[in-house]
């Protein structure tokens, strides 16, 4: 997967993991706490690439099954991080 994606969403849900509802989630990733922030990456990389291994390779393409309320916005915010970051 592109690692952009991950770093992205946590930007977006947490501020990169400055406000986590639950520890080490810097995602948003379901109801659950990490041990540690090694895990979580690991844990929602996992996740993110089972999408990807439908062909569901954007922002756009995976919001609706990610964040399907908030889809068109929550795509369009992860995009401009992960643009943000590639030009970096």
């Amino acid at each position: 997967i592109d690692y952009n994606i991950v770093a992205a969403i946590s930007v977006i849900e947490s501020e990169g993991g400055k406000h986590t509802f639950k520890p080490y989630n810097a995602w948003g990733w379901g109801k659950i706490g990490f041990s540690s922030w090694e895990e979580g990456i690991w844990t929602v990389s996992k996740g993110i690439s089972k999408y990807y291994a439908k062909g569901m390779t954007t922002p756009r393409s995976i919001s609706y099954s990610y964040c399907p309320p908030t889809a068109n916005s929550w795509a369009a915010k992860v995009q401009g991080v992960m643009n943000k970051i590639e030009s970096m």
